[in-house]
């Protein structure tokens, strides 16, 4: 087939010009209708080509066509039908197909995150390791790339596990006064100290939830669209499951086993409360559109569109926190097994395992004090890569009153460049950096201060050369790569670790 050749020698006119001819002749021909659809859409003309492709019946339609047909409508944005005919087309590849699976988390990528970096300097794409944040114009260091905030948050709990910071049990603001702050040390203050505090430190008037009196709040607007939105479903009068993961929660992560042992229920870092509020959030919306369309059992559109939200942040790491801790996942499901007017929930290990990985730590900046610090899901910062050579610093504050997070630019940022923070403190020694990343994130780092840095002076970091009793040489200026000899230096400096040399680093997040 003339037009065939002509596509594969890269003589896309005379394509189109055969193609044209045969589909002509044979109008109702698929093949030669996909072919020069291709074409078309080589060409950017893809309007052509879609209406080429509509000319095929759907049950003619192979993976290849429903693929393309994904991409026209990604070019049309129109997200929605991308998706759909990409997902036709894993199916009948039978989800071999990777660039179906990736263009499909493109679309959705952009549907889910685009009204988000409306006005931003930035986009989220989907690469072939995951979401990613991609500069879409040139940003000079030291400038605010943006600020989000979470969708829900949780207080969280000291890493010594002696105390739960007090704040809002529903925005996140801090409740502490000057007395949880300085405690017996206000009472040593001399007078004008004292009248420093006391005429500067906010103002906080608690409100407790009206049913189990023990949840706190910030005001009564936040109480109200707590109860709405989560807490009437969680709230501690509610149920014994309910009052049993409020005590694991006061007690920070203890408490009685199914064998009467009191023990370490909850391990993680953040209050299980955290994931509670996400699936209640998903139990909330679900009963609200059910009930909105006037039906009496939820349909599957009710609960895609009640998760969507959350999907951002589903993410798996080497443990299972469902294994680790199996009391939390059955408390989890004795509260969601009824979440009235007939919706349950199940609780999986996988939901549990995928949710606890997707939670960050932030303080509350400019409020009380430093050490206020909750958790929470926040959108676009969850999308933002490691590296240990991030270009990106994030640091705590307040999102239009309520606390958040701002990311600053480190270093100039040139348009299409991908914006990476740091999720560990990269001044510890690679070899150790590295364990930790993979145990925590299940990936192993492959930036260039992971490729160009060395694990000890008993290796030479350029051939991997071990050392006898004498170690090696390092570099005089960061002291973090080792040589067997000066050529292997001017080698490794040369490939990168000029690029890598006494950058300042980072830790993982910036107050």
């Amino acid at each position: 087939m003339a037009g065939h050749k002509s596509m594969i020698a890269g003589k896309f006119t005379d394509a189109l010009e055969s193609f044209t001819y045969a589909v002509d002749i044979e109008t109702d021909n698929i093949i030669l209708r996909r072919l020069r659809a291709e074409v078309f859409f080589i060409n950017q003309d893809p309007v052509s080509a879609m209406k080429d492709l509509m000319h095929i019946q759907k049950p003619e339609r192979t993976a290849d066509a429903w693929k393309l047909g994904g991409k026209l409508l990604m070019e049309f944005k129109l997200p929605v039908l991308a998706e759909f005919w990409l997902r036709k087309a894993s199916e009948l590849a039978k989800g071999k197909d990777e660039e179906t699976a990736i263009c499909f988390q493109k679309v959705r990528a952009h549907r889910l995150y685009d009204p988000l970096t409306k006005d931003m300097p930035v986009t989220v794409d989907f690469t072939m390791y995951g979401k990613a944040v991609f500069a879409v114009k040139d940003i000079k260091a030291g400038d605010i790339v943006f600020s989000d905030a979470p969708i829900v948050t949780t207080p969280y709990i000291a890493d010594d596990k002696k105390q739960v910071v007090k704040g809002c049990n529903h925005c996140g603001t801090s409740l502490m006064t000057a007395r949880d702050y300085f405690q017996e040390k206000l009472d040593n203050m001399d007078a004008t100290a004292k009248e420093v505090v006391e005429n500067n430190w906010p103002v906080t008037k608690p409100v407790v939830c009206s049913e189990c009196k023990l949840v706190t709040y910030c005001s009564n607007i936040c109480k109200n669209t707590a109860w709405e939105r989560h807490h009437e479903l969680l709230c501690p009068s509610r149920s014994k499951a309910t009052k049993k993961l409020y005590d694991i929660d006061q007690n920070k992560g203890w408490g009685t086993d199914v064998d009467g042992t009191w023990k370490e229920l909850w391990s993680g870092h953040f209050s299980a409360y955290i994931l509670a509020k996400i699936w209640a959030n998903i139990a909330a919306d679900v009963k609200l559109w059910m009930k909105q369309d006037g039906k009496d059992v939820p349909e599957m559109m009710h609960w895609a569109k009640a998760k969507a939200p959350f999907r951002k942040f589903i993410a798996f790491g080497v443990g299972s926190a469902a294994k680790d801790m199996p009391y939390v996942l059955k408390i989890m499901n004795d509260i969601f097994r009824d979440c009235g007017d007939g919706i349950k929930m199940d609780i999986t290990e996988q939901e549990l395992n995928g949710r606890s990985e997707g939670v960050v730590d932030f303080e509350i900046s400019g409020r009380q004090n430093s050490e206020c610090v909750v958790l929470g899901n926040v959108s676009l910062h969850a999308c933002l890569n490691h590296s240990c050579m991030n270009n990106v610093e994030v640091s705590d504050g307040e999102v239009n009153g309520v606390p958040g997070v701002s990311v600053r630019a480190k270093t100039d940022i040139k348009e299409g460049e991908e914006l990476t923070t740091t999720y560990i403190d990269t001044t510890m020694p690679r070899r150790l950096r590295r364990a930790w990343m993979y145990k925590s994130f299940n990936f192993w780092c492959q930036c260039p201060r992971c490729q160009f840095e060395g694990d000890d002076a008993y290796s030479c970091t350029n051939c991997k050369k071990r050392a006898g009793e004498t170690p090696f040489k390092g570099c005089g200026k960061c002291h973090r790569a080792w040589y067997c000899c000066s050529e292997c230096q001017k080698i490794n400096w040369k490939e990168g670790h000029k690029l890598v040399c006494g950058v300042a680093h980072s830790k993982a997040d910036y107050s």
